[in-house]
């Protein structure tokens, strides 16, 4: 569908990139598969693997490919089966996530939208904060403290990146965070005082599928009318790791 909308066949895909953490075996990864299955046999592919961050890393690695001329169309893809690794006796985690995969495509093009600045962070001594140990593969999380630093991390990388753009809360057309809870993305959006017009939501209905979330969301605001060319977007995500960072992107459908 996504490349239905791009106008671009498989076959022009010099890149495939796809943020999971749920693969279906050990070894290959998803992205070959994928792009073999798309008929995109020959493109460069990566699993890229940063948790609930993954798409909007996967995303910036696309879009430095294309600024470098390296590629010229990359498919981003961010899909999640987080249930095969649900303890469903947790309370805590359960009735939060969801399976899910959303895609984007990246192409250059003579004077098209932008993708950047970005901003990401990681802090490895919160690796406990969500987590799926070997012992038993069943997803972990520290609810209480999980909650506390992503509504402060996803404040501290909007900022940022809105710093390095030179740009202003106003400025900004749509707000797409990741889909954690509705919880995270009130306190984010009082605590920086943003219009909740702007704030796409919809974890009601898709629940929180990690790396699927920002595309999904961003389907949904093109279904409802509020993404258009040439709107300033700006995406932001936190995930285990701890892994966070935002990204600023002009619009084009």
């Amino acid at each position: 569908q996504a490349l239905d909308r791009a106008g671009l066949d498989p076959a022009d895909l010099d890149l495939v990139l796809v943020a999971t953490e749920s693969y279906d075996e050990m070894l290959p990864g998803c992205s070959p598969v994928i792009a073999d299955r798309l008929g995109a046999e020959l493109s460069a592919s990566a699993d890229i693997h940063a948790a609930c961050t993954g798409l909007l890393t996967a995303m910036d690695l696309a879009a430095a490919q294309i600024e470098t001329g390296r590629a010229d169309n990359a498919l981003v893809i961010g899909a999640e089966m987080v249930s095969k690794f649900l303890d469903l006796t947790d309370r805590m985690t359960v009735p939060l996530m969801a399976d899910g995969a959303g895609a984007l495509v990246l192409s250059a093009r003579e004077g098209a939208s932008r993708v950047g600045p970005s901003v990401f962070r990681a802090d490895g001594a919160l690796w406990n904060l969500a987590y799926v140990p070997r012992t038993d593969y069943r997803f972990r999380m520290a609810g209480g403290d999980t909650f506390q630093f992503a509504v402060q991390s996803l404040a501290d990388v909007t900022r940022e990146v809105l710093e390095r753009a030179g740009l202003t809360i106003d400025d900004i057309d749509v707000f797409a965070y990741h889909q954690a809870n509705g919880r995270i993305l009130r306190a984010v959006g009082a605590k920086l005082g943003l219009d909740a017009d702007k704030v796409l939501s919809v974890v009601e209905w898709i629940g929180n599928p990690s790396a699927a979330s920002i595309p999904i969301s961003l389907d949904h605001a093109i279904g409802e009318g509020r993404l258009e060319d040439g709107d300033r977007v700006l995406m932001a995500a936190i995930g285990g790791g701890a892994i966070w960072g935002a990204c600023l992107v002009e619009w084009g459908g």
